[in-house]
């Protein structure tokens, strides 16, 4: 994932016909697509749900992707900001440790469960560290976040002994 990311890093710093937008995790949206979709054109869309795909290619209905992606793109960064999230990404999925926290039960488990962690889940939102002790994050897996299934996250506590 990590060479993926790095690819993708490069294309962003290249420019030229391809654009690379990334929406931070920490930035509040206001939009959220429920599935992937494709533009074309705006004569018509392909949109990419759980079971099957369709393509929409009424005015209304391409209005409605072409409205949701005007308002991503306004939430995205592009350019060198763009290459500086994409390099921090891959850092963290080279070092999955400190990307869910490291210390505590994530740096006990061996490296290829620590792998796999930080390739299905990502954290939804950190508690500010009131206690020295410990905080908390909430986790949520990849397809549960892309479905809205808000009720799949789980609340993690870290223990860090002072």
């Amino acid at each position: 994932m990590a060479e993926q990311i790095e690819q993708d890093a490069t294309i962003a710093a290249r420019g030229g016909g391809t654009t690379v937008g990334i929406v931070p995790w920490t930035t509040p949206v206001h939009v959220f697509p429920g599935h992937a979709f494709d533009i074309y054109d705006e004569d018509a869309v392909v949109v990419a749900a759980e079971t099957a795909t369709a393509t929409p290619t009424g005015a209304t209905d391409v209005a409605t992707y072409v409205e949701l992606f005007e308002e991503l793109e306004k939430l995205a960064c592009f350019g060198d900001e763009a290459v500086e999230h994409l390099e921090r990404i891959a850092g963290e999925y080279r070092e999955p440790a400190k990307s869910l926290g490291g210390g505590g039960w994530f740096s006990a488990l061996p490296e290829e469960d620590a792998l796999r962690l930080a390739c299905d889940w990502i954290p939804l939102a950190n508690e500010g560290r009131v206690y020295a002790e410990h905080y908390t994050k909430f986790m949520i897996r990849h397809d549960d976040l892309a479905a809205a299934r808000w009720d799949k996250a789980l609340s993690v506590t870290v223990f860090d002994a002072p």
